[in-house]
C-alpha cells in the first residue's frame, strides 16, 4: 500500500470511505475535484478549506487529515453529517429548545477551536 503524504490525499482517502460519490463529496464540502488531480494535487490545502471539510464532516479526525496520525475518524460510532437542530414547534417553550440547542453549539465551536489550535502546532512544526 503506498503511503498517504499529503493533506489532499488524505482528503481523498476520506471521499472515499463516505457513503457518497466523489462528486457528491465535493460538491458538499464546496471544493472543486480539479484541485485534488493532476499536478494541483501535489499543492498546498488552504485552511478554508479544511474548514469546509470539517464543518461538513465533523467526526473527521483534524490530527489525522493535517499530519497524517492517529485514526481517520474521531469516534466512528458517531455518522459523519451534521444534523438539523431538532426543534418541534408548539411541544416545548422557546427557552427550553434554545438551552437544548447550547450544547450543539459549544461543541462546534470547541471543534473550531481545537482546529485553529492544532493548525498552530503544525505551523510552528
Amino acid at each position: 500500500m503506498e503511503k498517504i503524504t499529503t493533506i489532499k490525499e488524505r482528503v481523498l482517502l476520506f471521499a472515499e470511505k463516505q457513503e457518497v460519490s466523489k462528486q457528491d463529496f465535493f460538491k458538499k464540502t464546496g471544493l472543486n475535484y480539479d484541485n485534488f488531480k493532476g499536478k494541483s494535487k501535489n499543492t498546498a490545502l488552504g485552511s478554508d478549506s479544511i474548514v469546509d471539510i470539517f464543518t461538513t464532516y465533523p467526526n473527521l479526525n483534524l490530527e489525522w487529515l493535517i499530519a497524517g496520525k492517529g485514526e481517520m475518524l474521531k469516534n466512528p460510532v458517531f455518522e459523519n453529517v451534521i444534523e438539523e437542530p431538532k426543534v418541534i414547534y408548539g411541544k416545548k417553550p422557546d427557552n427550553e429548545i434554545m438551552l437544548e440547542l447550547i450544547p450543539q453549539e459549544q461543541l462546534q465551536f470547541q471543534t473550531l477551536m481545537e482546529f485553529y489550535l492544532m493548525m498552530g502546532q503544525v505551523i510552528t512544526h
